[in-house]
């Protein structure tokens, strides 16, 4: 079974509030992502989104096809879709992590524009930027589910 990371950022909608995001987002995605063998991880900015998709190719790329459709958020933009050996959110269905825009994973997340943009980084600099971002997410602590 090929195992696949996808990430992607996204404009979160001001009428998506923290409690949306909970029960209507991560919630239901705790559930689904466990019947899909999907692990991840969700990081929550007042006006963004970044998320990491971990799984078999077909149960991430159907739940990423959902997720482009969501009204809940606009401007999707894919920035990673790879092959790995391993998982880095094994733990978790849906790890979350709310976090202020001026936090380091929101600096990353800005400098970080999907290949082929006009103002892409150097694909070298951009896979740098990635697992950096990943490396933060995974010692970042979850926040409590209700």
């Amino acid at each position: 079974m090929e195992l696949i990371r996808l990430s992607y950022r996204s404009v979160r909608k001001p009428t998506t509030s923290d409690d949306i995001v909970i029960n209507g987002i991560v919630m239901p995605s705790i559930r689904r992502n466990a019947r899909e063998d999907v692990t991840g991880c969700l990081w929550c900015g007042p006006t963004r989104f970044f998320q990491t998709l971990e799984g078999p190719r077909e149960g991430v790329e159907r739940i990423y096809a959902d997720i482009e459709r969501d009204p809940r958020h606009t401007d999707v933009e894919l920035l990673e879709l790879r092959p790995i050996d391993i998982r880095s959110f094994e733990r978790f269905s849906m790890k979350l992590i709310r976090a202020r825009e001026s936090d380091e994973i929101g600096r990353l997340v800005d400098a970080t524009r999907p290949p082929g943009a006009a103002d892409a980084a150097p694909e070298p600099r951009r896979r740098t930027a990635m697992q950096a971002i990943i490396d933060i997410l995974i010692g970042a602590p979850a926040e409590r589910m209700p």
